[in-house]
């Protein structure tokens, strides 16, 4: 768990915490993160894939000199830090890196890497749009560029990687001339880089989040409509729609067997699913 303080409605400090729930929640170790000049801003705590490390990475945006359709603009860089997660050793510190224009970001464990992912701004009548999005994946411990993936046509608000680590799966609004036309989700070869399927939905929402089994066979895709639909990520065919939630979707999470899909709402209700 991590809580943040602050001082001045700047950052000061992010407080982490690891707890034993078989022991009713004993602390087992606490950190902190310290921020300078407002910037570190933690993303989530995840657990690499054999349970040894907690990583994270941490953010920060800096004010470009140079201007863009005659605005300033500000670009961010992400770093990766980690611990022992039975004694909350420190591992890993990376440097900042991957400079760039604003990105979102999901570690991948069973990658030992790191995903961004932009949108790519034209200018165009009353500001700027998104016509298209980029993915890159960075080596968690050296912060190297590993690969870089292309969505055109698409506005990608949502990533996730299967527990294998064959998979990457992008979601958001599929676009045609900058207008949105439903949703699309796409699915590449993590080794390779290859896309091998598209998954399109005229449905017009916003995705909200993504979630893929652990094979990588079955995708799930919750957003602002309150439903979750449910691909076969092998033949491309929607599964079921899952109707049941009174706000809209935020997160979903497959069982390690496929069986059970767990999604949790903007009101903080959590349902989970058996699939079909």
């Amino acid at each position: 768990a991590t809580s943040a303080e602050f001082q001045n409605k700047k950052l000061v400090r992010t407080d982490l915490q690891v707890r034993d729930l078989r022991a009713r929640g004993r602390v087992l170790w606490e950190d902190s993160v310290p921020s300078k000049n407002n910037e570190d801003w933690l993303g989530p705590l995840v657990f690499s894939s054999d349970g040894a490390t907690v990583m994270t990475h941490t953010t920060r945006s800096d004010v470009v000199e140079s201007t863009v359709y005659g605005e300033s603009t500000k670009e961010m860089s992400a770093r990766i830090m980690s611990w022992d997660s039975r004694t909350g050793k420190p591992s890993l510190k990376t440097p900042y890196f991957g400079r760039q224009s604003f990105f979102r970001a999901a570690l991948a464990p069973p990658l030992n890497s790191l995903v961004t992912w932009r949108g790519n701004l034209v200018k165009a009548e009353g500001g700027q749009t998104v016509t298209s999005s980029t993915l890159q994946v960075w080596d968690a411990q050296t912060g190297t560029l590993q690969r870089t993936l292309e969505a055109p046509d698409a506005d990608i608000t949502a990533v996730a990687v299967s527990d294998d680590g064959r998979r990457i799966v992008a979601a958001g609004s599929a676009l045609q001339r900058t207008f949105l036309r439903g949703t699309i989700v796409l699915i590449w070869d993590a080794e390779s880089g290859r896309l091998l399927r598209t998954l399109r939905d005229r449905k017009g929402t916003i995705l909200n989040t993504v979630a893929v089994s652990s094979l990588g066979t079955r995708v799930a895709v919750g957003g602002q409509d309150k439903t979750i639909a449910l691909w076969d990520a092998t033949t491309g065919r929607q599964q079921a729609e899952l109707v049941g939630h009174g706000s809209q979707v935020m997160k979903a999470a497959f069982s390690p067997d496929g069986s059970r899909l767990a999604t949790g709402d903007l009101r903080g209700i959590v349902k989970v699913w058996r699939v079909p």
